[in-house]
């Protein structure tokens, strides 16, 4: 069916590329930095962009009339993710591109989209972003997991799952309050853990911005977690991906324990009845399982970290030698 319908794609590429992007930058503001013609206003009108538009539909194409067996497109869209991981795109822009891609699809189709057609192309991009996820995501990670650290996870069950998923969709519905609330709870648990902040000095701390901000980010990318809790070889490079990032803003392993902590607390504000035992076992494994697959990758980002302070403060003490 999404092979069918795609020739109406390739007739107008440039136009279909341009509503796919527009739309993406305006779901996605800060991603058009990561293109040569971020500078060029009005972007509808940017020659770069048009150009790079057209591009993207007919590489899609090619990919969707990929009539070669399941490995070949396979690396073929690991290939793809490769290269896209060298401009720093993210796991969380390809998922924001694929539900652009889906909302362009639907209006240029128009009458000819049926359900039979939303289930056909759900499925097609579904399958094509879950292949090019760990690809994306362990190319932003130098750091991995040991055979023996890999083998020590233990994955939710599958009623476990459930219990996350349907009291994430409450969750959902206000994501800046349970964040929030998980950030002000775990500072009041740890007040030195707030110095880890930008936002460290605003007052009234439950008033500023800046933390709203980031509580969304956070709970987006667990959001993130929570949408793929049955696929390993996706959740694995993300959270060992975050973790590294982490390292470098002086994350210690024992903040992992506190934010487990105040987000329990937080759900259980906020679920109130839905907060039932049941659903507490299922998120405190979720977030047992978070720590196992973070810590030992923050540990090794933490040492190379060091070294690489170690081998700065050796360079300037060697150069005021010199001087």
């Amino acid at each position: 069916l999404v092979r069918r319908t795609w020739p109406v794609f390739e007739a107008k590429a440039e136009e279909v590329g341009v509503r796919l992007f527009l739309l993406f930058f305006r779901t996605n503001p800060t991603a058009v930095n990561l293109f040569s013609f971020r500078a060029e206003y009005p972007l509808e009108q940017s020659a770069g962009m048009r150009r790079h538009a057209s591009d993207v539909v007919r590489s899609l194409g090619e990919v969707v009339s990929d009539k070669h067996d399941g490995r070949s497109l396979q690396r073929n869209l690991h290939a793809l993710a490769a290269r896209h991981a060298k401009y720093g795109v993210q796991a969380e822009d390809l998922e924001d591109m694929f539900e652009c891609l889906f909302v362009v699809a639907k209006e240029v189709l128009g009458q000819v989209w049926t359900k039979e057609m939303e289930a056909a192309w759900k499925s097609v991009w579904t399958g094509f972003r879950l292949i090019m996820e760990p690809t994306l995501i362990a190319a932003t990670c130098p750091f991995k997991m040991g055979d023996s650290e890999l083998k020590a996870i233990e994955y939710l069950a599958t009623p476990q799952q459930k219990l996350v998923l349907s009291s994430w969709k409450i969750i959902a519905r206000d994501t800046r309050s349970y964040g929030v609330r998980l950030f002000l709870k775990m500072f009041q648990l740890s007040p030195t853990s707030l110095k880890l902040f930008s936002f460290a000095n605003d007052t009234p701390l439950e008033e500023s911005p800046r933390l709203a901000s980031h509580a969304e980010l956070f709970m987006g990318k667990l959001g993130f977690i929570v949408s793929h809790l049955d696929i390993e070889r996706t959740t694995i490079p993300y959270l060992q991906s975050s973790s590294a990032l982490h390292a470098e803003l002086q994350v210690e392993p024992q903040h992992f324990v506190l934010m487990g902590k105040a987000m329990l607390w937080s759900w259980q504000q906020g679920l109130g009845d839905a907060w039932t035992l049941e659903v507490q076992h299922a998120w405190e494994k979720l977030w047992v399982t978070v720590e196992t697959i973070m810590k030992p990758v923050l540990k090794q980002a933490r040492e190379s970290v060091s070294r690489k302070k170690m081998r700065e403060l050796e360079v300037m003490f060697s150069k005021k030698r010199d001087e």
